[in-house]
């Protein structure tokens, strides 16, 4: 009974982080017509840290990861860095539209993957039927709209670059289920907030850029706290809880309804109303939330 009612918590945490990531594609498309991708990334992870920050110093027990940590740690880091990277990358040559949808329709593709190679991970019948559901939904929402195209098109350089995005979110989700062994999720979250700050700060960050951001108004620095505070450092600290107790690939699969929660609020708030393929493709990525994240008593 305990142990269903803590599934059923991790699985509102999860539920509650991709509500917020859904919410920040619609948030980032109109901060992103003021500043750069790599600008709004820097401020994004700066005011998740600072966000953190009081939690960090009002916790008790260590405040350094232990040494058994520090190789999936690391593995966060990296995966969080190169994934603005090749995001950023595809952006220039790609469409954002379809990004938003590839990216989350392949993590959970590539962290059940991951998850079964390292972790021997029980991957049952319904995870796979929910897998292809949730690609071929995926799919046909970047086949709706005006910017559709046949699959002969789906590999092209910026989609490449989409898929080696949505490979580091699983190499973030497998290495948050490793870290997560020997530390806290606050501890985990904070220190990969802060070295993906750091590292953004001194490789991708135009200062002159930055300096520019101080005299934009509150509407700007409004949108900025919601993806830095409720889609950064809360939504991640959400999700690293829900990673502890229901394992990476689980808690992978919510990724798939993230399109629909960004379809949601664009229709929401920007009057994007979407095509019968968009809404065909996002009844598709539903079920296959319903089917990889129920509950099942193998998994006891």
């Amino acid at each position: 009974m305990i142990q269903c009612l803590n599934r059923n918590l991790a699985k509102a945490y999860i539920f509650l982080a991709v509500l917020f990531w859904g919410a920040s594609w619609v948030s980032g498309k109109v901060s992103s017509h003021e500043i750069s991708a790599e600008t709004l990334a820097f401020l994004r992870y700066a005011v998740s840290f600072f966000a953190l920050l009081p939690f960090f110093l009002l916790s008790n027990g260590r405040k350094l990861p232990p040494r058994s940590s520090i190789k999936p740690l690391a593995i966060a880091i990296l995966s969080s860095l190169l994934f603005n990277y090749f995001f950023f990358a595809g952006l220039k040559i790609g469409l954002a539209g379809h990004g938003g949808v590839l990216v989350t329709t392949m993590a959970p593709l590539f962290t059940s993957i991951l998850s079964l190679v390292l972790f021997k991970t029980l991957i049952l019948k319904r995870d796979i039927i929910g897998l292809f559901l949730g690609v071929a939904g995926g799919v046909m929402m970047m086949n709706g709209g005006e910017t559709g195209y046949g699959f002969s098109e789906f590999f092209n350089a910026g989609n490449i670059y989409f898929l080696l995005s949505a490979l580091m979110l699983a190499l973030l989700s497998v290495s948050t289920e490793a870290g997560l062994r020997s530390v806290s999720p606050l501890l985990f979250t904070f220190w990969t907030v802060l070295f993906v700050s750091v590292l953004n700060l001194c490789l991708f960050l135009s200062v002159s850029e930055l300096t520019a951001t101080f005299s934009m108004g509150s509407f700007f620095w409004g949108n900025m706290l919601f993806l830095g505070i409720f889609a950064g450092s809360a939504a991640s600290l959400l999700y690293a809880l829900g990673v502890k107790q229901v394992g990476a690939h689980r808690a992978g699969g919510f990724s798939f309804i993230i399109p629909f929660f960004a379809l949601f609020f664009a229709w929401l708030f920007l009057g994007e109303v979407p095509d019968i393929p968009t809404i065909s493709g996002a009844t598709c990525v539903l079920l296959a939330t319903l089917l990889f994240t129920s509950y099942h008593k193998k998994e006891a």
